[in-house]
């Protein structure tokens, strides 16, 4: 896992993006019909991730500072983005296609956001337990 870091982030990205053209097609198509629960459990997710991460940067030791400086930004990225798309569609109601698009923004972003979590959460768990005499 230490020798290429940005490559797991590269692998996000690309799932991401596929799940985001999967969810905004399936918008589009009518086989999601309830997006509006969607939407809002994406803005929850974003939310929960907020949490987690100020408790992270709170109750930070000096073990886990190299995953917050390395996996910080990319969950900060999916949260701003989450919380951003997941309002701007919950606002939008006019233009079915405009909606597709930007349900499958947000789905993108959420689905980054629940990824990068869990990277930083596997970083921070590596971190901590290497520095235990066991």
């Amino acid at each position: 896992m230490s020798c290429n870091k940005n490559l797991l982030y590269i692998l996000i990205t690309i799932v991401s993006i596929a799940v985001g053209i999967t969810y905004g097609y399936f918008y589009a198509t009518s086989i999601i019909e309830a997006i509006t629960s969607i939407l809002w459990s994406a803005f929850a997710i974003a939310l929960f991730a907020t949490l987690i991460l100020l408790g992270i940067i709170l109750f930070n030791r000096k073990e886990t500072n190299q995953c917050i400086c390395r996996d910080g930004f990319f969950l900060l990225f999916g949260i701003i983005g989450t919380l951003i798309f997941s309002e701007i569609s919950l606002a939008v109601t006019i233009n079915t296609t405009l909606i597709a698009v930007l349900v499958g923004i947000t789905a993108f972003f959420t689905v980054f956001t629940i990824l990068s979590l869990a990277k930083m959460i596997a970083c921070l768990i590596q971190s901590i337990c290497s520095c235990q005499n066991y």
